[in-house]
């Protein structure tokens, strides 16, 4: 039989595996988010010097340009979700059907009259990133004017 140091020690060690999985699932979760940035008068070189530092992180992650016209760039990301496999596994084999469902996210580059907007569907870390590059680049021109 388990003494009670080994049983509080396996409990504190369970709930913090549960804890570390429900701070990991609430950070990648996917966001909806629309972000306007006000770069004044030069809104292609604010988004020259986004595309510099966003493009090679987004092909990094899986991501990829399927789009590009008069001043909108669209990235997307395909991919199997995490239930499709674990279905296909458990329910081999009608559970190969679930292979056929995949998940996409979507990031839009919008360079306005004086304004750079980014709007789409992906993970919250990836959407933050993207934030958080627009407004350092801005604040770059800004200082540099």
């Amino acid at each position: 039989m388990l003494s009670h140091p080994v049983v509080l020690l396996l409990l504190l060690a369970f709930g913090a595996l549960f804890a570390w999985c429900l701070w990991t699932a609430w950070r990648a979760r996917r966001v909806d988010f629309v972000y306007q940035v006000p770069v004044g008068g030069e809104p292609d070189a604010v988004a020259d010097q986004v595309f510099d530092r966003l493009i090679p992180v987004l092909v990094k992650d899986g991501y990829a340009m399927v789009a590009q016209g008069g001043h909108t760039t669209v990235f997307e990301h395909r991919f199997f979700p995490a239930w499709t496999v674990v279905v296909a596994i458990f329910l081999f084999p009608l559970g190969l059907i679930a292979l056929l469902a995949r998940g996409r996210e979507e990031v839009v580059i919008v360079a306005g009259d004086r304004v750079l907007e980014f709007h789409g569907y992906c993970s919250k870390v990836t959407a933050d990133f993207i934030v958080a590059v627009a407004d350092y680049e801005a604040a770059e021109l800004a200082t540099a004017d």
